[in-house]
Order: C-alpha cells, then structure tokens, then sequence
C-alpha cells in the first residue's frame, strides 16, 4: 500500500505564490509533489556545500556549479537573442499588417467616392433626358395649337372677306348697314385678338426650340459616356494598386516566416551540450532563486 498523502499549508504573498506557480509549470513534473521534492534535494545540496559533513565536496559542487551555469547563461542568451528576433518579427509583420489595412480602407474609400459620384452622373443624365422628353412634348402641343390656330384665323378671315363684300354691295345704303359695319368692326377685332394670339404662340414656340437647341447642344457638350469611361478606367486603376499593395504584404509576410524557419534552422544546429543545457533550466533556474531567497 502507498503511504498516506497528508496535506500542508502555508502562508506565502500572492507574488511568492505566482512564481511558485510558474516555477512548477515550467518543470514539466508530474505532480506538486515531485517538485517540492526537487527543491528540497536542491536545498539538501546547498547544506552539504555550506555543512561539515559535505566541506570536502564544496569545491566538486561549485566547480559543477559553475559549469552548469555556464551553459544555461549559454542557453539563455541564445534564448533571449531569439525572442527577441521574434519579438521584432511580429511588430514588423503587425506593422505591415496596419499599413496595408490602411492603404485598403483608402482605396475602398476612393472607391466608394467614384461609385457615388458615377450614381450622382447617372442620375442626372436621367433627370436630363426627361427634362428634354418633356421640352419635346410641350413643342408639339404648341406646334398643334398653333396649327388649331391658323385654321381659326383663316375661317374667321374667308367670314370678314365675305362680310366686306356685303359691306362693300350695301355702301349706299349707310343707315340699313351700321349693323352690318359694327358686325364687321367686331370681326376685324376679333380676328386682329387672334393674329396676336398666334404671334404670341409663335414667340413662345420660338423660344422653345431655341432652349431646347440649347439644351441639346449643352448635353452633346458634357460628354458624360467618355467620363463614365474615365471613371471606369480609374476604379480598375484603383482595383490594380489594390491587388498589388495585398500581393506586396503577401510577400513580406512570408520572408518574415522563411526568417523564422531560418532562426529555428540555425538553433537545431548548434552544439550538444547547449542542447543538453535546455534540459536542465527548469533545476538550474530553481537553484538560482533559491540562492537568491536564501
């Protein structure tokens, strides 16, 4: 039968339990125990260098001592060196990473400028051209009044010719034909309201095909299907400079992890015993904070 497990408390500082804590990941021991055993041999060790009992060992334990710290200084220059190249790798790649999310947000931003632009184009283009559709309408109403017009004026013209010839057969007669002068009088005013009224359609239909001559010609003048080609062509410009600032960091990217490879290359091909001294940092590192408590 296995002796009973008993369990032990103490009373350390939240910092003094953390590194403990620390101290036993690292090790890579299966179990509280089995460290706590490892430190106490650690402090056994100590007390024979320091003790009569082990005086005439202190000079094969210090010896020992130096050489072990030798290497693991060794290791963990060689260790540090390579955090620190990591370190610098990943601000370089997150640095990299921050510069082409900039350039793309600027882009998608221009992107998005011409996109509102060539909508704001488009639309009017398409107010404009039923402005002109309407113009349009609004001429051939006018050239139908106008025809409607005419064909008033000149029915009213053949009825005051014929009333003239009336006019003209009954002259001597003044008195029997004051009715029909004040008939033709009235004819005369009447057809005289309608040539105004058809001069004034003809003005106004003037004026309308002028404007719309002019409105034909301004629209013929802005060009708008080369400028929506010139927008077109800048957004695949656009497009392109995008594709390349993503394919550049893609690139970088990876020298970035080939340089990685190389820094574990290289660590894979150093000495034995350096490698030898990575198996003994957790004991050497516990020695020291030991040495250091006492």
């Amino acid at each position: 039968m296995s002796e009973a497990k008993i369990v032990k408390a103490y009373k350390v500082s939240s910092e003094l339990k953390e590194k403990l804590e620390t101290l036993f990941e690292e090790s890579k021991l299966e179990t509280q125990e089995a460290f706590i055993e490892h430190i106490a041999a650690l402090y056994e060790m100590n007390l024979l260098k320091q003790g009569e009992v082990g005086a005439g060992y202190r000079k094969q334990l210090d010896e020992l001592e130096y050489h072990s710290r030798r290497n693991v200084e060794l290791f963990l220059g060689m260790i540090q060196t390579e955090i620190a190249e990591r370190i610098s790798l990943t601000q370089s790649h997150d640095q990299t990473m921050l510069e082409r999310a900039e350039v793309i947000g600027i882009q998608e931003r221009e992107i998005s400028e011409l996109q509102n632009q060539l909508k704001e184009k488009s639309e009017e283009n398409l107010r404009l051209a039923k402005e002109v559709e309407a113009q349009l309408k609004q001429g051939e109403q006018l050239q139908e009044i106008s025809r409607k017009d005419n064909l008033l004026v000149e029915e009213y013209r053949e009825k005051v010719e014929s009333l003239a010839g009336i006019v003209k057969e009954y002259k001597g007669a003044a008195d029997e034909n004051k009715e029909l002068r004040a008939l033709n009088d009235e004819n005369t005013k009447l057809l005289q309201r309608q040539e105004d009224k058809i001069r004034e359609l003809e003005e106004q239909l003037r004026l309308q095909e002028s404007r719309q001559k002019d409105e034909l010609e301004r629209l013929a003048e802005r060009k708008d299907l080369e400028k929506e080609r010139e927008m077109l062509q800048l957004r695949t410009e656009m497009q392109n400079k995008l594709s390349e600032a993503s394919e550049k960091a893609t690139e970088q990217i990876r020298e970035l992890y080939e340089r990685a490879e190389q820094i574990r290359r290289e660590y894979e091909k150093q000495p034995g015993e350096e490698k030898k001294a990575k198996s003994k940092k957790s004991s050497v590192e516990n020695s020291d904070s030991d040495s250091k408590e006492e």
